[in-house]
């Protein structure tokens, strides 16, 4: 049996069913959800850092895709923060976990993928605190998505290690959705208050973050939500995928889809890399347009 990659972290081992291979509609989700998240992104950060990035000297007026761009970003940006749209957020997020709960239920080395991921998640948090020093970005990940995933992962191997019945896995998710009604009440109830866990002092307050009760950094996830929604998955990956095969009929033609599920096989590599990618775009065309950078 292969060694696990890293790559593997957030999408199933490939479950071998002679020669189809993967679980297409799997792949085939991840991937439309990995193109919409980089969509999104791409709009925040056009919209949002190039007036925080670059500085424009000239006496000229600014060039006009600027403008569009960031009109763009407080169209879409306000809907999405607090609009009409606000649900894709928990819509992509949840569509992310979901899948990789299926995904988990395949493997039997969840806790070696937990430390791997934890280890990526740490590294980007460090990633963006340098950023911020660098470039003055006014952004913090402390519990972003993969560090969360990474804790749900976690949690989910060691239940998975003694009680792989589905049963209990189906138990552990309705818990958690009890428990995120109570921990989300309780920030309500408190005041959704923010922690700042780059203060040391403040690490004390880490188990609130974790649970909910608490926010911290620029882009948050709470652990018990997406525990909830791992573990969903991973009981619909027991009961619909028990015999890692696909549930489509083998009649349906899968071609026109390669390309987004090929996407989907590398949506950890995606989501580490296009950060970086949009924004070296993002200083190539600002620059080459007469902007100076901010350092």
């Amino acid at each position: 049996m292969r060694k696990a990659s890293t790559v593997d972290i957030l999408h199933a081992i490939p479950p071998r069913d002679g020669a189809k291979g993967r679980i297409f509609e799997i792949d085939f989700l991840r991937g439309v959800d990995i193109v919409l998240m980089v969509l999104i992104h791409l709009v925040f950060a056009w919209g949002t850092q190039s007036s925080g990035f670059f500085s424009w000297e000239s006496a000229a007026p600014q060039p006009e895709w600027v403008h569009d761009m960031r009109a763009l970003f407080d169209t879409v940006g306000s809907l999405i923060l607090g609009g009409s749209l606000y649900f894709l957020e928990f819509f992509f997020s949840g569509l992310f976990v979901f899948l990789s709960g299926i995904s988990c239920s395949f493997s039997r080395s969840n806790g070696r993928r937990a430390a791997e991921l934890g280890i990526i998640a740490l590294g980007l948090t460090y990633v963006v605190e340098g950023a911020n020093f660098l470039f003055r970005i006014g952004a913090h990940i402390y519990l972003g998505i993969l560090h969360v995933i990474a804790l749900s992962l976690a949690i989910y191997a060691l239940v998975d290690r003694f009680f792989p019945d589905w049963r209990v896995t189906f138990g552990v998710a309705i818990f958690l959705v009890f428990l995120t009604g109570i921990t989300e009440w309780l920030r309500i109830e408190t005041g959704s208050q923010n922690v700042n866990l780059g203060d040391p002092a403040q690490w004390k307050n880490l188990w609130l973050c974790i649970l909910g009760i608490r926010r911290t950094g620029s882009d948050y996830f709470s652990t018990t939500r997406l525990s909830a929604i791992l573990f969903l998955g991973a009981t619909v990956g027991k009961l619909a995928y028990k015999d890692r095969k696909s549930r489509l009929p083998a009649s349906f033609p899968t071609a026109w889809g390669k390309p987004i599920a090929f996407l989907g096989r590398h949506t950890l590599l995606i989501y580490c890399a296009h950060i970086p990618v949009i924004y070296a775009l993002l200083a190539v065309l600002m620059l080459l347009s007469g902007y100076t950078l901010n350092i």
